[in-house]
């Protein structure tokens, strides 16, 4: 199916020239249901699952969500770009270092998880799409692990380049009482080719 989506001022101009009965427009049935016009719409025109007549639907925010995420599902999705690994260290400071002004991190515990395009097809994988990704990584331990915790995501196929003359790109963030002090990044940032 073909579909518009109206919003806004074009949502107004459908209601205007398709509809010549203002008391339409202040409350359209829908599957059984009646929904007033104090929500936020979409105005979906299409052709009727017969494809021989056009037609315009009426839906709110949250019905166009479902039917989109309901639609997803069948969808196979390729994701390109930077992969990288995601580091966290958390701790505590209670103390300036003497050497300079900054803080002394006492390191309580450390996560990764996948970042970037990763961190993208993950998340895309965890609304239900069959997710494939490309991406580049290192022949190092940054490169395993990024590996290892995108084996376990669902529905998800990493199809790495690896490239043993640079590293997996790995950005580790430093943390003291929920807040970053420091972020620290492992890349290589000339071209692939």
């Amino acid at each position: 199916m073909t579909t518009k989506l109206y919003l806004g001022e074009e949502l107004n101009a459908v209601f205007n020239s398709n509809i010549n009965n203002k008391s339409y427009f202040n409350k359209v049935a829908i599957d059984s249901r009646e929904v007033s016009n104090r929500g936020i719409f979409f105005a979906i025109k299409g052709k009727k699952n017969d494809g021989n007549r056009s037609r315009t639907v009426i839906m709110s925010m949250a019905e166009h969500v479902a039917a989109v995420l309901a639609d997803f599902q069948n969808r196979h999705i390729l994701v390109v770009g930077d992969v990288m690994l995601d580091k966290f260290v958390s701790g505590s400071v209670e103390r300036m270092s003497p050497e300079a002004p900054i803080p002394v991190l006492s390191r309580t515990k450390e996560h990764v998880m996948p970042g970037g395009a990763a961190n993208v097809a993950r998340n895309l994988a965890g609304l239900g799409g069959r997710i494939s990704l490309i991406g580049c990584i290192g022949d190092d331990a940054a490169g395993k692990s990024l590996m290892k915790a995108l084996s376990l995501v669902p529905q998800l196929g990493f199809f790495p380049i690896i490239s043993p003359d640079r590293p997996t790109t790995q950005k580790t963030r430093f943390l003291a009482s929920g807040k970053q002090i420091l972020r620290v990044d492992n890349e290589a940032t000339n071209l692939l080719i």
